[in-house]
């Protein structure tokens, strides 16, 4: 008997949450957790990488973990639509997270320019960003229409209406209907050049 139901229950997570961050289908972490089918070394691979613990204390052959606890989430280069997508193709790597970043449903996301460069977030830095469709004023967030690739931006919110601005010359959105926060940023580790 394997520990994979074990850690997701430890780590607070779905099983569904668990499918997509660590880009396994729902199905299968169904099956391998109820032991209907055998681990692969990719599986084994991913799911040690992820919850940071031994190949042994994940298949139950050992009762210790073996490793110090860290925090590590999935890096993405894209998360895609108004309804946050993560697609398998823009899975990168699982990266240390710093222990006072946020909440395990969190993940880093690459940012692709400089739109954001005066509030000290440049193209190529790792944000973890936190799902969420809601933010506070002035906060940074990422937003994103249709089935397009999402991007940083500043909220504004007045009593008049809500846009998303850029540091640079970058249009400001009004179009609050079409545009949708989909996370908000909660650190940034800057790009090694």
């Amino acid at each position: 008997m394997n520990n994979m139901k074990k850690l997701r229950k430890e780590n607070k997570l779905t099983l569904r949450e668990l499918s997509q961050l660590v880009t396994i289908n729902y199905a299968t972490l169904s099956r391998l957790e109820n032991n209907e089918s055998q681990l692969t070394n990719d599986y084994i691979g991913i799911l040690t990488k992820f919850y940071n613990v031994s190949a042994d204390y994940l298949l139950g052959i050992s009762s210790i973990p073996n490793l110090v606890p860290v925090l590590k989430l999935p890096i993405y280069s894209f998360i895609y639509g108004s309804e946050p997508t993560l697609r398998k193709e823009c899975f990168l790597d699982y990266e240390i997270a710093p222990g006072d970043s946020g909440v395990r449903h969190s993940i880093y996301l690459v940012n692709h320019d400089d739109s954001m460069k005066t509030s000290g977030i440049v193209k190529g830095d790792l944000m973890i960003i936190e799902f969420t469709n809601q933010a506070e004023n002035n906060q940074v967030v990422i937003i994103a229409k249709d089935n397009d690739p999402g991007i940083v931006r500043r909220v504004i919110i007045t009593e008049q209406n809500t846009i998303f601005i850029a540091d640079d010359e970058y249009p400001i959105i009004t179009n609050t209907t079409e545009w949708k926060i989909l996370a908000h940023v909660r650190h940034v580790t800057r790009a090694i050049v």
